[in-house]
């Protein structure tokens, strides 16, 4: 439940394939892989306000879907708003969850292959990974984002099913 949503732009961080899945995109045969924010660069998404009288219930939501495993962590960090009516762009803290690098289904940075060759193979319980990539970047696009990172893993599946 949420009462605005926003472009926002989140520096120091990029979101990236950086975290195994075993369950929801994939099975312990043949894992999948999902987003996490990571250290470095800047990413582009969208910031969600939520009433102060819904917090405790959207956190808790929240926190059990993210934090259940510990592969990622809560941090309040600065993001960048759209201008507003005075035309200056907005800065406010957010909650994000960024990787957890200790955790054991950190990946770090993979290449291209071995991202699309993970979204290509694995399915779970939420589906096959690949939909979750497909998902995300129709999201993002709905949002007037483009994500040149995942719309170019996108091609390269695209392009072994021709």
């Amino acid at each position: 439940l949420f009462t605005q949503r926003r472009r926002a732009t989140l520096h120091g961080y990029h979101r990236g394939f950086y975290l195994y899945s075993n369950i929801n995109r994939g099975t312990l045969d043949k894992p999948g892989l999902v987003l996490g924010l990571d250290r470095g660069g800047c990413c582009h998404g969208v910031a969600f306000r939520i009433p102060a009288a819904d917090i405790e219930t959207e956190l808790r939501m929240l926190w059990r879907r993210e934090m259940l495993t510990g592969a990622y962590l809560p941090r309040w960090l600065s993001i960048r708003l759209p201008e507003t009516a005075d035309h200056q762009p907005h800065q406010v803290k957010a909650l994000a969850f960024v990787m957890n690098r200790h955790h054991a289904g950190y990946a770090g940075r993979l290449s291209d292959t071995i991202v699309v060759s993970h979204l290509r193979d694995a399915s779970g319980l939420y589906g096959p990974a690949r939909e979750y990539l497909q998902h995300t970047l129709e999201g993002l696009l709905k949002d007037g984002l483009q994500d040149p990172y995942l719309a170019r893993l996108w091609a390269q599946l695209q392009s072994e099913n021709k």
